[in-house]
């Protein structure tokens, strides 16, 4: 019987398409210093996502900077105890 994983967030799940299109892209030999430069690339793609995403909630919301960080010291509240 296989050990079940401790952290829910690792847990292995079916491949979606996205992580199958990646696979097949660089099914290849690469060196550590592409690997890096790939990692790089694939970080500043989902920050300018996030950031897309979170201007246009501020935008949709009309949020002020007092509302803004109220929600963060709410947020910070939730995820430190």
């Amino acid at each position: 019987m296989k050990p079940k994983p401790q952290n829910k967030r690792y847990q292995l799940s079916k491949l979606t398409p996205a992580q199958l299109v990646v696979l097949e892209l660089f099914n290849f030999p690469m060196s550590e210093s592409e690997v890096d430069e790939l990692k790089k690339i694939l970080v500043e793609f989902y920050h300018t996502k996030l950031e897309q995403s979170l201007n246009n909630l501020w935008d949709e919301r009309n949020m002020s900077d007092e509302e803004l960080k109220k929600s963060v010291a709410i947020h910070r509240r939730l995820h430190m105890s």
